[in-house]
């Protein structure tokens, strides 16, 4: 497998739109528009459709029904995130949408990502419900270009006029969630201390360690500057994985995984490759062979001619993998898919092989170290409250560094069960 390939997997595994990720519930509540609260679970959406409808379903059910914002009055996640339906201007039209309610107070905050981008509101009862979001922009007329700055913070100014005390923390304030927060949380502690605000902070999970052990089949294959090469020869492997969860606040599907793993292939079958016309010269167990592809080229009778050499390697690697994993949501099951890179330390090689045409310049038939990168998948099956069992997939792609006239390319693949605890 090329590079090439390999990014193309990494494109793949960015943009693919999975059907378990849409199909993710997490524990939530609808309130009907008779104030009503109602237990149950929301699917998890993209942020740019939250503002259309909820899909949502009572505890028990299988089925889900979507809601727009004409047929409840809000919905939220227990894990802090909350939408309201309100009535704003959509291209020039009163229209109702969910917004998200970013701080319940003397003046609350407001946020609406639909095609546009993300546009902001704040609302009092003084002034209503006054739309933030005026980007700076450049204005074309017959007179010319004009730059028009943001006219936010005056609206800002305006709705919080009471507290002139807060006009240095309005002119530092930008059109964000945390700014916009921030600013209003300081107006509802002026302007109504004796009473809290409400922000609807996401509560994000602790990153969280999974640790899993790993075994079972490898299949290897060597190339030697496309000079001399071999097929696939089977071995095992051993590895201790983990998998460090919720470090990315943005997407929690995604984690970062890393460990250590043993391989070891020891027979191959030296061959010259397909492209190569030229006699390769090996020394093994004290015996000095020349393979080439003619049986009937004479060489010298010094050395014995062979068109391939069954040998054994004793070739063993002690891998460190880092990647980064994408798993699809699911209630029991965790299909994954990862990216990353792989450095291996070549920890063993039999002393009585070797390749002259590497170890007149490395000093041995196999570099010290090897390195480069690795996909893999795997489906794991909850088997308790913690514990997965699995099934995985795992390619590496490796070389070493150095004179491109002693590069040795390794390819890896390993086919391995796995417990998760």
């Amino acid at each position: 497998m090329k590079y090439r390939q390999i990014l193309l997997i990494v494109i793949l595994i960015l943009n693919v739109k999975p059907g378990w990720s849409q199909e993710k519930f997490r524990p939530g509540y609808i309130i009907t528009t008779q104030q009503d609260t109602i237990q149950g679970l929301l699917r998890y959406k993209s942020a740019k459709t939250t503002w259309i409808s909820c899909t949502f379903k009572k505890d028990g059910e299988t089925v889900a029904r979507d809601y727009s914002p004409a047929e409840i009055s809000a919905y939220g996640f227990k894990e802090g995130k909350f939408y309201i339906s309100k009535t704003v201007m959509q291209d020039g039209v009163e229209d109702k949408v969910f917004l998200e309610y970013l701080i319940r107070g003397h003046a609350s905050i407001y946020a609406l990502a639909d095609y546009t981008g993300t546009r902001y509101f704040a609302e009092t009862k003084r002034d209503g419900m006054v739309e933030l979001s005026e980007p700076e922009r450049i204005l074309h007329t017959d007179s010319g270009h004009f730059y028009a700055k943001s006219r936010h913070k005056g609206k800002l100014r305006y709705i919080m006029n009471s507290h002139p005390e807060l006009l240095p923390a309005i002119e530092k304030t930008e059109l964000g969630s945390k700014q916009l927060i921030r600013l209003a949380k300081q107006y509802h502690e002026l302007a109504c201390p004796e009473e809290s605000c409400i922000v609807f902070e996401r509560q994000f999970k602790p990153v969280k360690a999974e640790f899993a052990l790993n075994g079972g089949l490898s299949l290897r294959k060597l190339n030697f500057t496309n000079r001399l090469v071999t097929d696939f020869s089977p071995g095992y492997n051993a590895a201790f994985t983990v998998n460090l969860r919720h470090l990315f606040f943005s997407d929690e599907r995604f984690s970062i995984e890393t460990g250590i793993s043993y391989s070891s292939n020891n027979k191959y079958t030296f061959k010259n490759s397909e492209s190569n016309n030229e006699s390769e010269m090996v020394t093994y167990n004290d015996k000095i062979y020349y393979i080439n592809p003619f049986d009937d080229r004479y060489i010298s009778d010094q050395y014995i001619r062979a068109t391939k050499l069954d040998v054994e390697t004793m070739l063993s690697l002690v891998s460190v993998p880092l990647s980064l994993k994408y798993t699809f949501n699911s209630d029991k099951l965790r299909p994954s898919l990862g990216i990353g890179g792989v450095l291996s330390i070549v920890t063993s090689q039999n002393k009585d092989l070797e390749y002259h045409y590497f170890s007149e310049f490395i000093g041995s038939t196999f570099p010290p170290v090897v390195g480069g990168l690795l996909a893999q998948a795997s489906l794991s099956c909850k088997t308790g409250k913690s514990g997965f069992i699995g099934v995985g997939v795992k390619y590496h792609y490796e070389s070493n560094m150095g004179n491109v006239n002693e590069f040795l390319t390794v390819n890896s693949l390993f086919v391995n069960l796995s417990y998760t605890f």
